[in-house]
């Protein structure tokens, strides 16, 4: 994340709520803060332009042109250039396109924002956390429960001890009961953000836990909580956000607890697929 982003960030918790709000879309939004006047900027945000103006000249800028200009250069060094030009020409959709032709095209979109957007040595650092934890711990609630899921089948044969906490007769927070310095959570989670994660995580780190999250928005009330966190593009053309780019954010996450693991790793997925393959658990 860019200087002007990161200045966002760590001021949203203590700005009042408009200009909270305005903050957040142009965390959110930075293309089109960097294209767009100060008054179109205000109505997309639902403030007045007054208020972007005080934004901009809070975050010390003199003026909201200065504002821009920091977002313009923001825009550049994270590599939107070519989506800001299209933002600019206005395109219209092919309306004859099909559905699964333009879920298609929003997929690879979303995959493609989702790696430009994001340090890949980020990866490493976290499948290596994971890998040295005593427990780690992924946390989705709601409809990404699926996902954490699918991660801790596919993850064990790696990680051993990955837990997923299982809700019913206990909450999430008794779930975490146990959970120290020595342990891992990692959460996924996407607007709108439940509650019961964020104080899931607040518990987690008044344990000394190490958080990481894989998120949907740099203004994402989680990250407050985050040690290392992962951005992914949710654009859906339904009614739900589409979970393609988290889940080939686990994918990648797990492929490199593969190549950080080393021999071990190697051996324990060697082991587990020779139990498979001498008890008949695949069709022949």
């Amino acid at each position: 994340m860019t200087g002007i982003l990161q200045l966002l960030a760590k001021r949203i918790p203590d700005l009042p709520p408009k200009m909270a709000s305005a903050a957040r879309f142009s965390l959110d939004n930075p293309d089109y803060i960097a294209l767009n006047s100060m008054r179109s900027a205000a109505t997309k945000c639902g403030v007045t332009s007054p208020t972007m103006l005080r934004l901009a000249r809070l975050l010390d800028f003199d003026s909201y042109t200065d504002f821009k200009n920091a977002f313009q250069q923001s825009v550049i060094a994270d590599g939107f250039k070519d989506r800001a030009k299209k933002l600019t020409k206005n395109e219209i959709s092919d309306g004859q396109k099909s559905i699964l032709q333009s879920i298609s095209e929003s997929a690879v979109m979303n995959l493609e924002k989702t790696l430009t957007g994001n340090n890949p040595d980020v990866l490493t650092t976290m499948a290596r956390l994971l890998l040295s934890a005593r427990t780690p711990y992924v946390i989705g609630l709601g409809s990404l429960h699926s996902v954490a899921t699918f991660m801790q089948v596919t993850g064990r044969m790696t990680l051993p001890g990955l837990r997923v906490p299982r809700l019913g007769e206990y909450t999430l927070i008794e779930t975490l009961g146990a959970i120290g310095a020595d342990d891992v959570v990692l959460v996924l989670s996407v607007s709108p953000y439940a509650k019961g994660t964020a104080d899931a995580l607040r518990f987690a780190k008044q344990r000394n836990a190490t958080i990481m999250v894989i998120t949907d928005r740099r203004s994402s009330p989680l990250l407050e909580f985050a040690d290392y966190y992962f951005l992914t593009a949710t654009s859906s053309l339904h009614y739900y956000p589409s979970f393609i780019s988290t889940v080939a954010v686990i994918e990648a996450l797990l492929a490199t607890v593969v190549a950080e693991g080393g021999d071990e790793v190697l051996n324990r997925i060697a082991e587990i697929e020779s139990i498979r393959e001498k008890s008949g658990a695949y069709l022949k």
